[in-house]
């Protein structure tokens, strides 16, 4: 039957549909293979769904990662090894959640940051050798810690250079080099404050020759 561009009314069409086995099951065939296709969108939107739903349960959240305290939880440990100065920065038998608080709130206070240093340089006489590794490993996280809480007033550490000549206003000597006016080894670096001054009590303890 050919209609080329011919229009039919509504009466007519129901009328062709009733009548005519071939075209209605044309339509109802449309019509199932939309149905299919809309199913299958629907199967894939929720397969995808799910997937997005199990990543985020296997992966750690931005915030959980970002509230990790990774540094605080070296410097923690750092600390935790050496029992003498762990017992003035942080209580022993506290949680470890508590201990990292005491440990922040300890190095935003420059009297702290003081009292470390001498407590350092007291045993660098003591032992008659330079801080360790651990020790300074420790003393710079608290520099760092503590900048972070003071961008404005940051400190830092004076440091000498095996080979430099020995200057009284920035240095003094080691308890084993009484005299020498080249530096050959340095215990513990000096401490500037944040008006980038370098106190008389914190500077650099070095070896002479």
């Amino acid at each position: 039957m050919g209609w080329g561009k011919k229009k039919i009314d509504v009466e007519q069409l129901l009328h062709l549909l009733q009548d005519n086995k071939k075209i209605q099951n044309e339509i109802c065939s449309i019509i199932i293979n939309s149905m299919s296709q809309k199913g299958a969108e629907i199967k894939n939107k929720v397969k995808e769904n799910n997937q997005i739903i199990e990543a985020s349960l296997v992966q750690p959240s931005p915030v959980a990662t970002e509230l990790s305290f990774e540094p605080e939880q070296q410097m923690l440990d750092l600390l935790l090894e050496d029992k003498e100065l762990a017992n003035n920065w942080v209580k022993p038998d506290a949680p470890r959640d508590r201990q990292i608080v005491q440990l922040i709130v300890a190095v935003s206070q420059w009297n702290n940051i003081q009292r470390l240093w001498k407590n350092i340089a007291k045993r660098c006489n003591k032992r008659k050798s330079g801080s360790t590794e651990n020790e300074m490993l420790f003393f710079q996280g608290c520099l760092d810690l503590h900048n972070l809480q003071w961008k404005e007033s940051e400190v830092r550490f004076d440091k000498p250079i095996k080979g430099d000549l020995y200057d009284h206003e920035k240095h003094q000597r080691a308890s084993i080099t009484p005299i020498g006016e080249n530096i050959e080894d340095i215990w513990l670096y000096g401490l500037i404050n944040s008006d980038g001054k370098l106190n008389k009590q914190h500077k650099s303890i070095v070896v002479t020759t």
